[in-house]
C-alpha cells in the first residue's frame, strides 16, 4: 500500500499504518521535521501504535525511553541511561530492532540497532519499512518502495 506525498509515494504496511501516521503528523505538526516524520512512521506501525498511551507522549518516540538508570563513575560522579520501555520489550525481535533504528535516526545517538541482526530477521515487509524510514529521514525519494504506478500518467512514482 502507498500514498502519494509530495514528489513520491510512501510505503505503508496497511491502511491503518497510513491513518496512524497521519494522526501523528497532525499531533506533532508544530515540530514536524524529517526526524519527526521518521519517528512517526515507525510509531505508526499498528504493532507499535496501539501499545502507546498517546495522551502522555510529547514526541513520536518518547514512549521508547523507560526508567532512568543511575551509574556512578570512577570519580564518583553520577551518569546514567534510559532503559527501553516495557512497550519495546514486548515487541518481536524484528520490530524491536526497527524501533531502535527509528530512535537512532530521531535522536542521532546509538540505541542498540544491529543492522546485521535486523537483515537476518526482517521479512520483506519490514525491510521495505526500514528502507522507507531511511528515505523519510534523508528527505529523499530515490527508491520507489510503493511499487505502484501513478494512474494519471502511467509512470512509477
Amino acid at each position: 500500500m502507498s500514498v502519494k506525498a509530495t514528489s513520491h509515494a510512501l510505503f505503508f504496511v496497511s491502511e491503518q499504518h497510513q491513518s496512524n501516521y497521519e494522526q501523528l503528523q497532525s499531533r506533532f505538526k508544530s515540530f514536524w521535521s524529517s526526524e519527526y516524520a521518521a519517528g512517526a512512521y515507525i510509531a505508526a506501525l499498528p504493532e507499535v501504535f496501539y501499545r502507546i498511551k498517546w495522551d502522555d507522549e510529547d514526541s513520536p518516540l518518547s514512549w521508547y525511553f523507560g526508567e532512568w538508570v543511575v551509574i556512578k563513575g570512577d570519580n564518583g560522579e553520577e551518569d546514567g541511561f534510559h532503559n527501553e520501555s516495557e512497550i519495546v520489550t514486548g515487541l518481536s525481535s524484528s520490530y524491536k530492532l526497527l524501533v531502535r533504528a527509528g530512535v537512532e535516526l530521531f535522536t542521532g545517538r546509538l540505541h542498540k540497532f544491529d543492522l546485521q541482526h535486523f537483515l537476518g530477521n526482517a521479512d520483506d515487509k519490514l525491510y521495505r519499512v526500514f528502507l522507507q524510514l531511511l528515505e523519510i529521514r534523508r528527505k529523499s525519494s530515490i527508491l520507489n518502495l510503493a511499487g505502484e504506478t501513478d494512474p494519471e500518467d502511467g509512470e512509477e512514482f
